[in-house]
């Protein structure tokens, strides 16, 4: 026989469909009379299919949890590779030698080129020490391990860049010094005196020639990475887009599970589905016990470590048994039993009435069953096609 809702081939007499869960009306007459009389179930057969069921239902609610926090973490970590790149502060000292005389002094001084990039903008401060840290473009300061002061960066706009990288030319004079004429075009070309003794002590202007090498070794650099990263920023936007899709099925089937009330809902959550599970499963409790056990304090603060570390394992499992054939043909006749399942009902002790409820029992909990066997389906569908939580 076929379902009426979703068209499958069903098992002829069920009640409800194994795949979407509907009602199957049966033809011909005397429903009411063959779920009064009912037949005899083994009763430690059902109540070992019932923990059976429980437990594969359980093993859902735990994959799907499992599945929604992975893929929120990996959503997390693909935007925050967006924001850590908008956010990227990187920087280089450079030791400029040979060393020069700096405002008329005898002793000779180093200086260091720091050149930095934040936010698609070059910052630069030429310092008398070697620089370990110093303040970002907006005042923060970047601290190093030895807690050394900043120095303050400012914004190399192109004519501070081509001045930087603009060589002294001087001319000779009838009498005296050599005389700068493009001192306006050179960033020392305030203090001519000092780069005309730095040309004569060192015979040439090397050291300023460094400055053109060591900017441009920088941005390309910088041009690199950002190339790379413009490069690949499409595809990361796709990756972004494809977990989001997945979450929001894995979410749907999440949500799905729970809706069929067996968790109540402040037990709806990764610790307690891990906590509810590992319980369930090694203990012959019944699932109403379970719950008077939870603890969500001591779940939050303990199981947090255990439940991340067995996250791989599970979902590992769950993709096994997605590709197991066997095991969901087993999973879902068990389903299929309990889902056909009738209660034996006595006339001898009850009235129409009576027979009545327990045949709307009967088809609430079977219906219930039905339910658990489309989602299981389905849930093993999903996780055989996911990409994400494979990774």
């Amino acid at each position: 026989m076929y379902c009426s809702q979703c068209g499958k081939q069903i098992q002829e007499h069920s009640r409800f469909c194994r795949f979407c869960g509907a009602y199957v009306a049966c033809s011909g007459t005397g429903d009411v009379s063959a779920a009064a009389g009912g037949y005899s179930v083994d009763q430690s057969k059902r109540t070992r299919d019932v923990r059976e069921g429980l437990l594969v239902y359980l093993h859902d609610v735990l994959t799907m949890e499992y599945s929604v926090d992975k893929l929120r973490r990996q959503r997390q970590l693909a935007e925050d590779t967006i924001a850590t790149h908008d956010e990227w502060f990187y920087w280089e000292c450079y030791d400029l030698s040979p060393p020069i005389l700096w405002y008329d002094s005898a002793p000779l001084t180093k200086l260091y080129l720091c050149y930095a990039y934040k936010r698609n903008q070059y910052l630069f401060s030429i310092t008398g020490k070697k620089a370990t840290t110093f303040y970002d473009h907006d005042g923060n300061e970047v601290h190093d391990a030895r807690g050394k002061p900043g120095y303050n960066l400012r914004v190399m706009d192109k004519r501070t860049r081509d001045r930087l990288c603009t060589l002294p030319v001087f001319r000779k004079r009838m009498f005296g010094d050599r005389e700068l004429i493009n001192g306006s075009a050179v960033y020392w070309g305030e203090r001519p005196e000092i780069l005309y003794q730095n040309q004569k002590v060192y015979e040439g202007l090397q050291w300023f020639a460094q400055l053109r090498s060591r900017i441009e070794q920088f941005e390309e650099k910088v041009r690199r990475r950002e190339e790379d990263y413009q490069k690949n920023l499409p595809a990361l936007h796709r990756k972004i887009q494809d977990i989001g899709k997945e979450l929001e099925q894995a979410e749907s089937m999440r949500d799905a599970l729970y809706g069929l009330n067996l968790i109540p809902f402040v037990f709806r959550n990764l610790g307690c589905a891990y906590f509810i599970y590992t319980y369930f499963s090694t203990s012959y409790t019944t699932l109403e016990d379970v719950f008077l056990h939870l603890d969500l304090d001591a779940i939050r603060s303990q199981l947090r470590t255990v439940i991340q570390n067995q996250q791989e394992s599970m979902l590992r499992q769950a993709i096994m048994i997605a590709q197991n054939r066997e095991m969901l043909s087993q999973n879902q006749r068990l389903f299929e039993e309990l889902s056909n399942m009738r209660h034996t009902l006595n006339h001898a002790q009850g009235n129409m009435e009576t027979v009545l409820d327990g045949i709307r029992q009967s088809s609430a909990e079977a219906a219930q069953w039905a339910q658990m066997a489309a989602l299981n389906a389905e849930i093993c569908a999903w996780v055989n096609i996911s990409e994400y939580i494979r990774e």
